[in-house]
């Protein structure tokens, strides 16, 4: 307890000397120690976590976040080369002694559109995890070096092997008080689990989770992580083959974090202690918050009018626009092929014209009911559950539209559970992603063809993993 105070003193006096005495900067925070609230004092000390409640935004497409730790390093080049190449966005969570050592790197990480997160300077636990006065101590010196080296700042913290069973409720509630976000991650990637975590296993950890609508993946981009970068490409395509947008993390997105894990234990904070680390935290809110609408202020006058709305007359061109590339958009064709025994049977076509299927993201969306009613199939919908069902011979497919799932009953085979995150109800149709519904159900789409007025897909319905001639039923989505 005596060192730990010892290094709280010392934490104190570094941070403060500019101003002639401890106490006199503490003195100077923006916030009244006698403004703290007492009874959080006693119930961070019962190990509740307390968050302020902030205002998040949800984007309306599933998005994935890919984030990388640890870098940047030898290998963060060849990841920028790989989410360049796939115009995706990342978020990369650098240690500060890494960035000295890779200026060049985090610039270019920064100019190439990604985020940049804090995630402390050196990863060593028992530097970090003693107390919070050394975990602050870390943050801002990467703060430092990011200025520095790049110029850049960040709000945005991942805490080394995560939140849990590394914070207590007061690393948290300091944390949330100076306006960070901590953000953990609900999709592992597992290579870190152990050294040389294989490419297939990487790629498998990440796929076979259940998908969301909101998935923010771990991963790292530090020496001995060639098969993280080996698979980037696979993860990448199974997110936009399951419809997902990727963006760069910010405050705007809700943190992942984990619970407060009560087993942690560290020796208790004075009162007094406590009512300084949450006034240091305020006042470091403050200041960012000041220096925020300095800049603001500093912006051209035509950038804010920019910002703050966009003229009628724009809008109006915009919508004429939309609804002229509606009118030259040409009609999509899905042709179903079925092999019999003896010969091929005439395809049955579906004919669609926008906007009675959608093209997004190099992917075709077509109407669930107009698709299996081309193929002889009954479908019902059940509104309170928000259920449709496909019932073709003996085989039986659910879409839940509240879990955005696909299940898929056969004789003789247990039933099936996919994630369609993608899956949506445009002017009361469902609307579902051909190719990947397709493959799922052990079928493949044989060729297709985008032209300037023609847009055909052509779908073998003869080999159905489920011995379905119903497979192609799935395209609800191509």
């Amino acid at each position: 307890m005596r060192i730990i105070r010892i290094l709280i003193a010392l934490y104190l006096i570094m941070t403060f000397m500019p101003v002639s005495g401890v106490w006199a900067a503490a003195g100077s925070l923006s916030y009244s120690l006698n403004s703290i609230d007492e009874d959080d004092y006693e119930r961070l000390s019962a190990g509740v976590k307390i968050t302020q409640d902030r205002m998040y935004e949800q984007p309306e497409q599933p998005t994935v976040y890919l984030t990388f730790d640890d870098g940047p390093g030898k290998l963060s080049s060849q990841v920028l080369d790989i989410l360049k190449e796939e115009k995706v966005t990342a978020t990369f969570f650098v240690l500060g002694e890494n960035v000295n050592r890779y200026p060049d790197t985090i610039k270019r990480m920064v100019e190439e559109g990604h985020a940049i997160g804090n995630h402390t300077y050196n990863h060593q636990y028992p530097s970090l995890y003693p107390s919070y006065a050394l975990f602050k101590a870390q943050i801002e010196q990467t703060e430092q070096i990011l200025q520095d080296k790049a110029g850049v700042s960040t709000s945005l913290i991942r805490a080394p092997g995560g939140t849990f069973s590394h914070f207590d409720a007061f690393y948290f509630y300091y944390l949330d008080q100076a306006g960070y976000s901590v953000f953990d991650w609900n999709v592992d990637s597992g290579d870190a689990l152990r050294a040389n975590v294989p490419y297939t296993e990487i790629k498998n950890n990440v796929t076979s989770t259940p998908l969301k609508h909101e998935m923010i993946v771990l991963m790292h981009d530090s020496s001995g992580h060639e098969e993280t970068v080996r698979a980037l490409p696979d993860i990448i395509r199974f997110y936009k083959d399951n419809g997902y947008q990727f963006a760069a993390l910010s405050t705007k997105v809700k943190p992942v974090q984990s619970a407060v894990d009560k087993r942690v234990k560290r020796a208790p904070l004075s009162r007094e202690e406590h009512e300084y680390w949450v006034a240091n935290a305020r006042d470091r809110a403050s200041r960012n918050a000041a220096i925020s609408i300095v800049a603001d202020s500093q912006k051209p006058e035509d950038e804010k009018a920019d910002a703050q709305s966009v003229r009628p007359s724009e809008l109006e061109m915009e919508e004429s626009t939309a609804a002229h590339n509606k009118l030259q958009t040409p009609p999509l064709l899905v042709h179903l092929f079925t092999t019999s025994a003896c010969c091929e049977l005439e395809p049955s076509t579906l004919e669609l014209a926008v906007p009675k299927y959608e093209f997004n993201n190099d992917k075709f969306y077509v109407p669930l009911r107009s698709l299996a009613e081309k193929m002889g199939a009954l479908i019902s919908w059940d509104e309170e559950e928000r259920t449709a069902t496909i019932q073709y011979g003996l085989h039986q497919l659910q879409i839940d539209m509240k879990h955005k799932s696909l299940s898929i009953q056969a004789p003789g085979r247990s039933k099936q559970v996919y994630y369609l995150a993608d899956v949506s109800l445009n002017d009361g149709s469902i609307m579902v992603p051909l190719r990947s519904t397709v493959e799922r159900l052990g079928n493949h789409v044989m060729s297709y063809s985008i032209g300037d007025s023609l847009r055909e897909v052509k779908v073998d319905t003869s080999s159905g993993g489920y011995g379905l001639l119903l497979a192609p039923k799935l395209m609800f989505k191509v």
